[in-house]
């Protein structure tokens, strides 16, 4: 089983581009009394990331960036600015790269171009390399999803399960199936998987839901019709685990989930909320997903926690509505 992560938006695109007005600097000595002049005429503050001066190694020349189109009311106006054309010639349009490159991919588009400041962030280049996750919790992941899968399987409705796991200790907390069928709609694993770690915290609001403990320290739902008797010894998870009430008001933070299914935004903001450190997924979601099919919720730059997201690229079927 391999995931990879769901990325922003930002991350995939190729780079946006915006046309500029461009000129040839008459004399190279005059460079830096071009440059202070634009600055003070037609600062690039929009285009920040750009280098203003190209060198035009095959005319043995340097074209420099005057402003955007977007600023003048036509090429007109800067050929008749005298300080402009005493210094400048060849006027003419040039699309570059609006946004600043994230990744070497778009520093490459936006190169082709025109020259542009680049400096490769270590934690992008491995997601979108995938290399994120080391080999042993690419492995680690594989058996916790087989988890979830295996409480989704015994569960006599077709939907999804959730797994949520202390990594610090490799600790399994909780397992969950969804219960919207049975008890209330809103009763999605994801937000049955929350309300027992809120519930090994001394808390707990799913009162029409029944939780037992197992011999391995873990909370699944108590009742045959969701879940009957399953062993688990694919983990070196030890028998019994500690479990307090924090003080930061947050269940989940530095804790992972995987769950069968995408799930919905509902779910996805309830464990935003609850500051999760990752999450994992097999099947998409489709209709309703929020970490990729229809939003991603964990990418949205206004929300104030940000966390990984991992889709299963390994395996396909239909996806299930939950």
């Amino acid at each position: 089983m391999k995931f990879m992560p769901v990325l922003s938006d930002d991350l995939l695109k190729d780079v946006d581009k915006v046309e500029v007005y461009v000129a040839t600097i008459k004399n190279k000595l005059q460079t830096n009394q071009v440059l202070e002049l634009l600055k003070d005429i037609y600062p690039l503050k929009s285009v920040a990331h750009l280098k203003r001066i190209k060198s035009n190694k095959e005319k043995q020349c340097l074209n420099v960036i005057i402003c955007l189109t977007s600023e003048v009311d036509g090429i007109n106006v800067l050929e008749s600015n005298s300080e402009l054309s005493k210094v400048l010639q060849n006027f003419k349009r040039e699309f570059v790269s609006l946004t600043k490159p994230l990744t070497r991919k778009q520093f490459e588009q936006a190169s082709k171009l025109w020259p542009t400041s680049f400096h490769e962030d270590k934690e992008i280049k491995k997601l979108v390399s995938g290399a994120i996750l080391t080999s042993d919790e690419m492995k680690q992941s594989a058996v916790y999803m087989q988890l979830a899968e295996s409480v989704a399987i015994q569960s006599k409705e077709d939907t999804s399960a959730t797994v949520i796991i202390d990594p610090t200790c490799n600790t399994i907390l909780a397992c969950a199936c969804d219960c919207s069928h049975v008890h209330d709609p809103l009763h999605h694993s994801a937000m049955v998987a929350i309300d027992m770690v809120a519930t090994l915290q001394g808390g707990g609001a799913y009162t029409a839901l029944r939780y037992k403990e197992t011999t391995e320290g873990y909370l699944i739902v108590d009742g045959a019709h969701l879940y009957s008797g399953m062993t688990y010894e694919q983990t070196s998870t030890p028998p019994s685990r500690i479990v307090t009430k924090r003080h930061d008001g947050y269940l989940c933070t530095g804790y992972d989930v995987y769950t069968t299914h995408e799930p919905c935004v509902m779910c996805c903001m309830a464990l935003l909320h609850s500051r999760v450190r990752r999450v994992f997924f097999k099947h998409v979601n489709l209709s309703a997903g929020g970490f990729g099919s229809v939003y991603k919720i964990h990418c949205e730059e206004g929300l104030n926690h940000h966390f990984e997201v991992f889709r299963n690229v390994s395996h396909k079927r239909p996806h299930l509505e939950v």
